[in-house]
């Protein structure tokens, strides 16, 4: 990595950070650094839904977020991590509240699925756009439990896409109660006895 192209996108990505919290007054941010930050601590008010208070019971609505962005060695080639920090139940973003998973691989907890940010990563990337974006998310504005895989005689062909299988099926069946904090429904929704599988690999 070019310590001077490095140096520049972080300073760059500092800038456009503050500019998206200046417009944004429920958007709050601390820095590792004021001169070329390489993690961000922000916290924002949106609707969302924190997980149950007891295994199989209903998540409860919440409106604060906390959320941990990560600018690795090798930004800005490779894209940040981004973890949320305070409890959440949402199908892409690894269960950080106590469950299997998260008792399996607790390094993991809070993580989230960027998607299309992995796969279609430039390094000037604006960071006020994954700033709405986060917040896009913890609103169900943003998210995905399906992706396509193909299509056939019987339409497209799906494949599940999500983190949290608990947070992903409460999602299909309460739709209704997304849609009640600003949310959006679910782009695809599975045939009838569809089986799936989360096939997003497992974390080191």
């Amino acid at each position: 990595m070019n310590p001077i192209q490095r140096q520049d996108a972080l300073q760059r990505v500092l800038n456009q950070v503050l500019a998206y919290a200046a417009a944004h007054p429920t958007f709050a941010v601390e820095a590792d650094s004021m001169t070329l930050p390489t993690e961000y601590d922000v916290a924002f008010e949106q609707p969302g839904f924190r997980p149950p208070a007891v295994p199989g019971g209903e998540p409860e609505v919440i409106g604060r977020h906390e959320v941990l962005i990560q600018l690795g060695p090798e930004f800005p080639a490779k894209p940040p991590a981004v973890y949320w920090l305070t409890p959440v139940f949402h199908p892409n973003v690894y269960p950080n509240y106590d469950s299997p998973q998260h008792r399996e691989n607790p390094n993991a907890a809070g993580l989230l699925c960027l998607g299309l940010l992995d796969t279609g990563w430039y390094p000037a990337y604006d960071f006020r756009d994954l700033c709405q974006t986060i917040v896009d998310i913890a609103g169900y504005r943003n998210y995905d439990i399906f992706e396509t895989t193909g299509a056939d005689a019987a339409g497209p062909q799906l494949r599940g896409n999500f983190y949290d299988p608990n947070a992903a099926g409460w999602a299909l069946d309460h739709q209704a109660d997304i849609e009640a904090i600003g949310g959006r429904p679910v782009i695809h929704r599975p045939p009838v006895g569809l089986t799936y599988d989360n096939v997003i690999e497992q974390l080191e």
